[in-house]
């Protein structure tokens, strides 16, 4: 990763960055991009020291060969990811070991049951996939590089095409992640939607179900905040509780 300084917060975007992959066992694998964007990836993550990151690459890959590509397919063959997620997994000691247990469960998944996508496109994935790799990170103002650390590259959920995801077909898919398991909307023992939290820094008011979910697709500069669809299910999955 090439810029002067490494994102240090989620949404701390660093843009027109530079990047270049080497895999020495397969060189014809070897890429650079420029006119990347960097971010901090994950919610909880995200405070610990060392940080996930995601690479977009707006302007595509270049290969070693001269070769263009939108984006780069974490295997031979696999559809190609213009966003890739950075996993340190600072917490664990799993490393690859839950990236390969995704892979594992979207093999065994889509032997039992296809999605829609999959069955018009073999290659989409349920699960992201991802290969082990070093970071290494070059300050572009000083020129020193340091080893930033050993991390998962995986093709990042945010890739609508890796996972189907096509409004034009299915005009309301949607995709939300819960940002915790403890408060009652994420338990589903309420579906309230127009509650707002003040922050007591900045006075700030904003719908307090955003602490609660967070939209993955649609993936918008904006954060997608339209709840319609989401309440919907919420809303059935209140109705079943009867304690």
């Amino acid at each position: 990763m090439q810029c002067e300084e490494l994102p240090q917060y989620k949404g701390d975007k660093k843009k027109n960055k530079s990047v270049y992959f080497v895999d020495n066992l397969h060189p014809e694998r070897n890429f650079s991009a420029t006119g990347c964007q960097f971010n901090v990836q994950g919610t909880s993550s995200a405070v610990y020291p060392i940080k996930n990151f995601k690479v977009s690459f707006k302007k595509g890959i270049t290969y070693s060969n001269g070769d263009t590509a939108k984006g780069f397919p974490i295997e031979e063959g696999d559809l190609l990811a213009s966003t890739l997620c950075l996993k340190a997994d600072y917490a664990s000691s799993e490393h690859a070991n839950n990236t390969v247990l995704v892979d594992y469960y979207d093999t065994l998944v889509r032997d039992i049951f296809k999605t829609p996508p999959q069955k018009i496109n073999d290659k989409v994935r349920t699960g992201i996939k991802g290969i082990p790799i070093v970071v290494f990170w070059e300050n572009t103002e000083t020129g020193e590089v340091k080893y930033q650390g050993m991390y998962n590259m995986n093709n990042d959920k945010s890739n609508e095409n890796v996972f189907g995801f096509d409004r034009e077909l299915y005009p309301h898919l949607e995709s939300w992640e819960f940002s915790n398991n403890t408060s009652d909307r994420t338990l589903f023992k309420k579906s309230e939607f127009e509650e707002t939290y003040t922050d007591a820094e900045t006075g700030k008011v904003s719908p307090a179900w955003l602490s609660d979910f967070e939209a993955r697709y649609p993936d918008l500069d904006e954060p997608y905040s339209d709840y319609t669809q989401f309440k919907r299910v919420a809303d059935w999955i209140v109705s079943t509780d009867r304690r």
